[in-house]
């Protein structure tokens, strides 16, 4: 999770935002997201979040760069850091 932390400061601006989403309940999410000093929200509440992004937590934890009207561009990290340092050149 720290380089996630990492990736959002570094790119992090009104182009784009860094979201989680898990199956854990809201506390123990919240909770969390404070011990882990996250800077970044964090979508918690049910499996029916992880069920409606298509996500299979057992595989791990997938990273999707998703453009505003909706796209995929990237669907791990590594390509997901590439798309944004194109994007974000110097940053």
């Amino acid at each position: 999770m720290p380089h996630l932390v990492e990736v959002q400061e570094r790119y992090g601006s009104d182009a784009f935002s860094l979201l989680a989403v898990t199956e854990v309940p809201a506390p123990e999410a919240e909770a969390f997201v404070l011990a882990e000093g996250l800077t970044f929200p964090v979508l918690a509440g049910g499996p029916e979040n992880v069920a409606a992004y298509g996500i299979d937590l057992i595989w791990g934890s997938p990273v999707f760069l998703v453009e505003p009207g909706g796209q995929i561009v990237a669907d791990d990290l590594a390509g997901a850091e590439a798309a944004l340092s194109q994007a974000f050149p110097g940053e």
